[in-house]
């Protein structure tokens, strides 16, 4: 039976450190070549990224934009595949069988919207800041204690949150989720049908993952294979790319904020009590020396650090936004 065609995303902006690696990890995937279409939106690189995306016959969109959710609507306008498959160009899809996996899921169960994998693997050879995101399962403490991650950390057992959990197999955690339990879930390897991004949601002109995934769990569709397959996330080299990443994603955050149909229904006494417990350190340090006794890593204490000085940078961006707003207004009105 001919397998249905995999329209791979991949939105990409001087990635010539990682992109190679990444299509060389599609190519290894036992998925037939040429059920799989793979789409590089390059948003102007000026490094060797077109040349290597050409080496591996991608299909090569050109966008101008300066934004990666921008680009992401482009590659969904641009695929022909029945599914769409959402990978950033610093992901190494490390298992060979995910994308098989994912599609036969969904090929088998209608009620299932999505496949994601749910483990960043972890090599003792990467940056610390990097193994950090990989034993903790973010890239960003705050969604660890607001539990909104979707990716599983080191001092887990089992799912991350048993109260979605419909059914574990050894492949996968079936999950059922609602707009106030929803994790994180984005381009690490995440698997949905063309059409229920096209018909349910506001996928243009930008696609934001999360609101599009809640749009479609508020039209009950929220069903969802939680796949135990790793990918390898590079993310950060350095402890100041970290912080500059973390920025960027907060200045996006407010510039497109408009644009936004999800704000994570957190309430403000909730997002209080989760920055005092993690500015306090106590928690932090405790987790820390919890995932060291059961993994020994030096990077889990990277966390206090993070859990201190995240918030800060949180609260210095929001001011800088409100300010800004704010003269924005004035102005206009003078």
């Amino acid at each position: 039976m001919e397998k249905p065609v995999v329209s791979i995303i991949i939105p990409t902006y001087n990635e010539e450190k990682h992109l190679a690696s990444c299509l060389q990890s599609i190519y290894q995937q036992d998925f037939s070549r040429k059920s799989i279409e793979i789409i590089i939106i390059d948003d102007g690189s000026t490094d060797e990224t077109i040349r290597i995306a050409k080496k591996y016959s991608a299909r090569i969109v050109h966008s101008g934009h300066k934004h990666i959710e921008r680009s992401k609507s482009m590659g969904i306008q641009e695929s022909k595949g029945k599914y769409l498959f959402f990978i950033d160009a610093d992901i190494r899809l490390i298992d060979k069988n995910i994308i098989s996996s994912a599609v036969n899921l969904l090929d088998s169960n209608n009620q299932i919207v999505a496949a994601q994998c749910i483990y960043w693997h972890y090599d003792k050879k990467h940056s610390i800041v990097n193994r950090y995101c990989e034993l903790f399962g973010i890239n960003d403490p705050l969604p660890y204690y607001l539990k909104k991650r979707g990716i599983r950390s080191f001092l887990d057992n089992g799912w991350i949150y048993p109260d979605t959990l419909i059914k574990e197999t050894t492949l996968y955690y079936l999950t059922q989720f609602h707009s106030n339990n929803l994790p994180t879930l984005g381009s690490q390897g995440y698997l949905c049908r063309s059409n229920s991004i096209r018909q349910y949601t506001h996928w243009h002109p930008y696609f934001f993952h999360l609101d599009a995934t809640k749009e479609l769990v508020d039209k009950n569709f929220n069903t969802f294979a939680m796949l135990k397959r790793s990918v390898e996330h590079d993310y950060v080299d350095s402890i100041g790319q970290f912080y500059k990443k973390l920025y960027r994603n907060l200045e996006l955050f407010y510039t497109y904020r408009s644009y936004r149909t999800y704000d994570y229904d957190i309430k403000p006494v909730t997002f209080f009590i989760v920055l005092i417990q993690m500015m306090t350190v106590i928690r932090p340090l405790i987790d820390s020396v919890r995932g060291y006794i059961k993994k020994p890593d030096i990077a889990w204490f990277l966390h206090p650090i993070f859990c201190i000085t995240v918030p800060i940078l949180y609260i210095f961006v929001t001011f800088k936004y409100i300010i800004g707003k704010s003269l924005i207004k004035k102005h206009t009105y003078k």
